[in-house]
């Protein structure tokens, strides 16, 4: 069992435990009340503190309005760079899963379509 000492006296109960802290003495804590422990403030007297909480998953930002044209306009001009059969429908739009992967978010079909006309028909224009 690990050692944790705590700054000043308390007693800690749970899952049919309890355990007497006194002011600077280590203690021996079960495993089952570590996290309990350091809750309270008691510190591991060699080691690490043990994570009391999880880290967060990383919740993906979705563009919206202009910054999600623009994320799908760079998308488009790399599907066009690379020239993967793959990437590309029957009607010679790029497939909404190959958008989706490379964009990091979900695409419709409608969209892809759509956005993928008005990105040639952008270029056309420029030249």
């Amino acid at each position: 069992m690990p050692l944790y000492v705590l700054n000043r006296n308390y007693t800690l109960m749970g899952f049919g435990h309890a355990i007497n802290f006194i002011k600077g003495q280590p203690v021996n804590i079960p495993p089952s009340l570590v996290l309990d422990a350091q809750k309270i403030g008691a510190e591991p007297v060699e080691g690490e503190r043990e994570e009391m909480l999880p880290d967060e998953p990383v919740v993906p930002v979705v563009p919206e309005g202009e910054a999600r044209a623009a994320a799908l306009t760079a998308v488009f001009k790399s599907i066009d760079a690379r020239k993967q059969r793959e990437d590309f429908t029957a009607q010679g739009v790029p497939s909404a899963k190959a958008v989706s992967d490379l964009a990091g978010f979900h695409v419709t079909k409608e969209e892809v379509v759509d956005g993928y006309h008005a990105y040639r028909a952008s270029l056309e224009g420029a030249a």
